[in-house]
């Protein structure tokens, strides 16, 4: 399994190994699949141990068709905080890049998406996926790897 899908599980085993209820989390998991299920639910269970107040999971998409693109924030299903939070970081998002005549146009959805995401679902405060491109897309890849883009999303999810 390449090595991104157990960075976070491993990494705070290392720094709290005296706590496996975040790192070590119990789970469904389809076989096969249970350290990177783990690495997943160690990310929310790890922002309540340290009782933050939001999270922000930064990921980016794949599709099979090179053709889909943009960027999608996704919330809990239960969570109406979640829900704000992840359709103000859409609208700033878009807004950030508006900024630049290059990224003016990138495709943002407009509104967020529920979902049941571990991720999401095991946090104790408002968190949020935030989908910054399709790496399998070659103008969202480029962007992705950007530093304006990089600056001008992360610009967007900061005053969300």
């Amino acid at each position: 399994m390449p090595w991104h899908y157990m960075a976070a599980r491993y990494h705070i085993q290392a720094m709290l190994p005296e706590l496996p209820s975040v790192w070590n989390s119990p789970g469904k998991s389809a076989l096969g699949m249970e350290e990177r299920d783990q690495d997943i639910r160690s990310r929310p269970l790890f922002a309540n141990h340290l009782g933050v107040d939001a999270a922000i999971h930064l990921h980016t998409n794949a599709d099979a068709s090179p053709e889909t693109r943009g960027i999608r924030v996704f919330h809990h299903v239960k969570s109406p905080e979640s829900k704000h939070f992840a359709d103000l970081a859409l609208c700033y998002m878009k807004e950030s890049l508006s900024s630049n005549a290059f990224y003016a146009n990138f495709p943002i959805l407009s509104h967020a998406s529920r979902e049941n995401h571990a991720e999401n679902r095991l946090a104790d405060m408002p968190s949020i996926i935030a989908e910054l491109g399709f790496h399998t897309n070659k103008d969202d890849a480029n962007a992705i790897q950007s530093d304006s883009f990089q600056v001008l999303t992360m610009r967007g999810l900061e005053k969300a």
